[in-house]
């Protein structure tokens, strides 16, 4: 027997640790997930991105586009995120305008999701 032999030798099988098979053991499968709501002058805005079906939350991120006026390098950012909230198989984003403007702007909510046993 070899350690990189690639046979499988009966009962000495590492992927089948436990009787679980490696993609059951740990977390495996990862994937993120953003998506944006509507781009507009609206405030606030909450939005949500979900992880596709039979995986779960284990991150969570947030983007803003838009919500500025002035030119570099006095831009000023009048959005705000106010909360990033993971749940089981989701991630909810609340923002809102600080300052008031007319500018168009958008939140995105991010989920880093993956199979967990």
């Amino acid at each position: 027997m070899r350690v990189n032999s690639p046979t499988k030798v009966a009962n000495l099988n590492s992927d089948k640790l436990d009787g679980k098979d490696s993609t059951e053991i740990g977390v495996n499968g990862w994937e993120r997930v953003t998506t944006y709501g509507e781009f507009n002058s609206t405030s606030p805005k909450v939005w949500q991105t979900s992880c596709p079906s039979g995986k779960v939350v284990v991150g969570t991120g947030f983007d803003i586009t838009g919500g500025k006026t002035g030119f570099s390098p006095d831009a000023l950012t009048n959005v705000v995120i106010d909360e990033v909230f993971p749940l089981t198989d989701a991630v909810l984003v609340t923002a809102y305008e600080e300052e008031a403007t007319t500018a168009d702007w958008q939140v995105g909510a991010a989920a880093i999701c993956a199979t967990a046993p």
